[in-house]
């Protein structure tokens, strides 16, 4: 993902580059993730020589937005300048903050589940928290559990507190996954999760977390 976004700034700073402030860079949080990809940005930025507006231009050549809250902000101030975008969630989040372009987190399910098998090889159940408003994906992630003789473990999750109810009901299982986007899964949601995965910890259960879209259950969860 950093290469991609990377090729995307190049892109633009060779377009627009100027010896004033040329990029503004804005995080929608100030924790990692974004704190850790805005570090290694800022050090490429510098090592080819594109200028970073530190404090931020009141009219910079283009945007970074770091996560989607803050391209969202970047749009209510300013409806024209291009955005380079990371840490969303998918293509259609960055497809509302145009012009812009940028690398998303989303991956196909396929790849996701290839992922988590390469990660616990030996997993035979898996909980799955998931979006009633992902139910489609549910459904092929049922299909690739069957094929490879994992049972899943469904349970429908309508907002971030009630996650908090949810996580104390879950069995115990190898790893959660998570279907969703930043409804309900949001930052609430992760430290529901990490709370939930300490505690199983100290009862000698460890529980990891998985999900393809989160920017936050991975760094949250050390996993």
């Amino acid at each position: 993902m950093r290469r991609l976004l990377c090729l995307a700034i190049l892109w633009f700073g060779a377009a627009w580059a100027c010896p004033e402030d040329a990029v503004d860079l804005e995080l929608s949080y100030p924790v990692p993730p974004y704190t850790e990809v805005a570090e290694f940005l800022r050090a490429k930025l510098r090592a080819r020589g594109i200028p970073l507006a530190e404090p931020p231009s009141p009219c910079p050549r283009f945007f970074i937005a770091l996560g989607q809250k803050a391209g969202e902000a970047i749009r209510r101030r300013d409806p024209n300048t291009p955005i380079v975008a990371a840490l969303v969630l998918d293509e259609a989040a960055i497809q509302k903050l145009a012009p812009a372009t940028g690398v998303w987190l989303m991956h196909p399910l396929e790849v996701q589940w290839q992922a988590l098998r390469a990660w616990l090889p030996q997993l035979t159940q898996l909980t799955v928290l998931y979006d009633p408003r992902f139910a489609a994906q549910l459904d092929s992630l049922e299909r690739l559990a069957r094929r490879d003789r994992i049972r899943l473990h469904a349970v429908a999750v309508d907002s971030p507190k009630q996650l908090a109810t949810v996580a104390e009901r879950l069995p115990s299982v190898g790893a959660v996954f998570i279907l969703g986007d930043g409804r309900v899964f949001n930052l609430t949601a992760a430290q529901a999760l990490l709370l939930f995965a300490r505690a199983r910890r100290g009862c000698g259960r460890a529980v990891g977390a998985v999900g393809g879209g989160g920017g936050h259950v991975r760094p949250r969860l050390g996993v």
